[in-house]
């Protein structure tokens, strides 16, 4: 399986976590066009403790042009440092525009990234 495949598949599963927080229901299924990974932090490459892997969740609002508004921590284990990566990468998500019952919508959603040196999911 080529990387292109493995992102794509990545993306549709994350596509699919996102869909069932969403209610009321939008006009048409959530649709996440562009889901960058966040970069795992260079400088905890080497570090084998446990706090240079973690979860971080984060809450995002989606706007109504799919665009991602505010982002923030919500929750993470592991280091600090493992915070900035999943924020950015949120933030350079795009999602399909929203509309529920023909008015542009916003959505307040989360997720959880694992954050480690060999994956970031």
């Amino acid at each position: 399986m080529t990387d292109s495949h493995v992102a794509s598949f990545r993306q549709k599963e994350d596509e699919q976590l996102l869909q069932k927080q969403v209610s009321p229901p939008l006009d048409a299924p959530l649709s996440l066009l562009e889901a960058p990974l966040p970069r795992y932090p260079s400088f905890l490459l080497n570090d084998t403790s446990s706090k240079a892997r973690g979860d971080v969740t984060v809450s995002f609002e989606i706007m109504p042009s799919g665009l991602v508004g505010t982002v923030r921590v919500l929750s993470g284990t592991g280091d600090d440092a493992l915070h900035k990566p999943a924020i950015d990468a949120v933030r350079r998500w795009k999602f399909a525009p929203l509309l529920r019952n023909g008015e542009p919508a916003r959505l307040v959603l989360q997720h959880t990234f694992r954050m480690e040196p060999e994956r970031v999911r």
